[in-house]
């Protein structure tokens, strides 16, 4: 499995999100551990910079509890696929309900 992607792969994502009219991405990410470290911020602020160069505006909106944060992305109307398991669940709820998942690299 993949667990993330490149975040070069992002570059696609942004181009169709640009072909969508949509213009903010609401982001949810943590770790599975209490040490969110700098290789993980610097992933994050790669991302980041990526949106913010297409004019989407990246809005943090974990809410630090696994349980509402899987609920309001499996409400998504456009959901953006990870490579763990929790994101492969929410993808189908999100699929399952008709709306769009987006998987990048595709």
């Amino acid at each position: 499995y993949i667990y993330f992607y490149q975040p070069k792969s992002y570059k696609k994502i942004v181009k169709k999100l640009n072909k969508m009219n949509i213009n903010k991405v609401h982001v949810f990410y943590g770790s599975h551990t209490n040490d969110f470290d700098s290789n993980n911020k610097l992933y994050v602020k790669k991302v980041k910079k990526i949106f913010k160069q297409h004019n989407i505006d990246f809005i943090r909106s974990t809410t630090n509890d696994p349980d509402k944060d899987f609920i309001l992305m499996s409400n998504s109307k456009i959901f953006i696929k990870s490579g763990g398991g929790y994101s492969r669940l929410i993808a189908a709820l999100v699929t399952k309900k008709g709306n769009k998942v987006i998987i990048p690299d595709n």
